[in-house]
């Protein structure tokens, strides 16, 4: 995932709740941004995550993997 800090203003500003991203099979998923918010740097929020939900598809825990 890749998003830089000045599109993060729009999240900070309330604009933005969540963010759509691609699996590695090709999938769109649909998260809260809150979800990001231990990864975000100066730069942005950057990096390969590894979503976990749970039977009902709600995230449980989000890991920055790379």
């Amino acid at each position: 995932m890749g998003l830089a800090a000045h599109k993060l203003k729009e999240y900070y500003r309330g604009n933005v709740r969540n963010v759509v991203v691609t699996t590695d099979e090709g999938l769109r998923v649909q998260l809260p941004l809150d979800a990001f918010r231990p990864y975000v740097t100066q730069a942005g929020i950057f990096g390969v995550f590894t979503v976990y939900v749970d039977e009902h598809h709600k995230l449980v825990r989000l890991e920055k993997t790379a």
